[in-house]
Parts: C-alpha cells; structure tokens; sequence
C-alpha cells in the first residue's frame, strides 16, 4: 500500500503501458514468451489491464492477438480492466463492455485500499 501512495506499483505500470508503442509491447512480450517456452510452458494467461483506459486496454489485447499467431504456446487472454481505478475516474461499465468482446476471460478486482 505504501507503493501505491507514493505513485508507484499499478499507476507506475500504467504510465508505462500508455506510453508504449505496440511495437514494444509486442518485442517485450514476444522474448516473455520465448523464455517461457524454452522452459517447456505450453499455455500462458496474459491479462490487459494496465492501460486502464480504453486505448491502451485495446492496445494491449491487440499485441496478445498478434502474438497468438507467431509463436506456438497457447495464449489465454483476460481482460483485467477493474483491477484499479484510474486516478482521474472510478468504473467505466464502456470500458467492461468494450474490451470484453477481445478477450476469453474477464477478471474484476478491486483491492479495498484502491477505492
């Protein structure tokens, strides 16, 4: 929790995540799961999430889509959009709704320090 009020830990990742160029999360994922797959892992869950707005979720489940088709391991994809609330807003029930048709599975989380 002390990350978390300092601006670190999830609103840290997410700064990143929107900053990011597909190109880069796709790189950054694609040696993820080289390693993975060298390791003998046949089927990996990738959540989105980090974004948590609508771009950037649809950004990252895009790449998760690329990726499926250019290596063998199985990707489950979850979308885990309300895990935090974004600092400017609390649950956009768009966002569930949109992203939900990209993704197998939906996860909601919400720690209580983050509401």
């Amino acid at each position: 929790m002390d990350i978390h009020a300092q601006g670190g830990g999830i609103h840290y990742t997410v700064q990143c995540v929107r900053e990011a160029t597909p190109t880069a999360l796709y790189d950054s994922l694609m040696g993820r799961l080289e390693c993975m797959a060298g390791a003998g892992t046949t089927t990996v869950e990738c959540k989105s999430g980090y974004g948590l707005d609508l771009d950037s979720e649809l950004k990252q489940l895009q790449v998760l889509e690329q990726a499926k088709k250019q290596q063998p391991l199985t990707i489950s994809s979850t979308y885990c959009g309300a895990h935090s609330v974004p600092k400017y807003v609390r649950l956009s029930g768009l966002k569930l709704t949109f992203c939900s048709t990209h993704t197998h599975t939906h996860t909601v989380f919400l720690a209580p320090f983050l509401l």
